[in-house]
């Protein structure tokens, strides 16, 4: 990667701390929605059928994203995802009822689902068969990096005294600074493909 220069550097930078960042914030629904649930009263049985909901969400905004991509420059449509992101952790962390963290889980997963494949086509379009492999890897191990992060980052929160709701309220306001963030360098997300 030590070659990699100019705009496919930018682009491959970019699209690194965008993996990072939805699979941080992804991460949280499988590890801390949870505790939203229990919260509420509900049993284990819930956080289950919640978290099915949230891998099917997943799969949902995955199988979108392809028709998504064709239609709308790549900006637009990772901004769409971060907002879904920003959303999504809103339900959760207001989560008046059960029925907003379940809303929060899908919004969460279809968010997520539908940037990963935007990620991927990315990273691809900067790549050669020569350093493909290699390009792909780094995306991979930004995304474990998010998940791994999740559990230390949330920890962080919680022990500065704040409550689980706390930990989805900082992450929804990273992700609507990532829409945003995303939207203002336009330029250099969709440049390069």
């Amino acid at each position: 990667l030590a070659n990699v220069t100019g705009a496919a550097a930018t682009a491959l930078a970019v699209s690194l701390i965008v993996a990072f960042a939805s699979q941080t914030i992804s991460y949280l629904v499988p590890s801390k929605m949870p505790y939203l649930i229990t919260a509420f009263g509900e049993s284990s049985a819930v956080t289950g059928l919640f978290l099915g909901g949230f891998g099917l969400a997943n799969i949902a905004g995955s199988l979108a994203s392809a028709p998504l991509q064709a239609r709308i420059d790549r900006s637009t449509l990772v901004s769409g995802c971060f907002a879904l992101l920003a959303a999504g952790c809103a339900f959760m962390a207001a989560a008046p009822g059960m029925w907003a963290i379940l809303a929060g889980a899908v919004l969460i997963g279809i968010g997520t689902g539908c940037v990963t494949p935007v990620l991927m086509n990315w990273v691809a379009s900067t790549s050669t068969p020569n350093n493909s492999g290699k390009r792909m890897g780094v995306l991979a191990t930004a995304c474990n990096l998010g998940q791994f992060s999740c559990t230390l980052l949330s920890g962080g929160i919680l022990a500065l005294g704040g409550a689980h709701s706390t930990v989805f309220a900082v992450a929804g306001a990273i992700a609507l600074a990532g829409a945003v963030a995303v939207a203002l360098t336009r330029r250099f997300v969709d440049d390069v493909r």
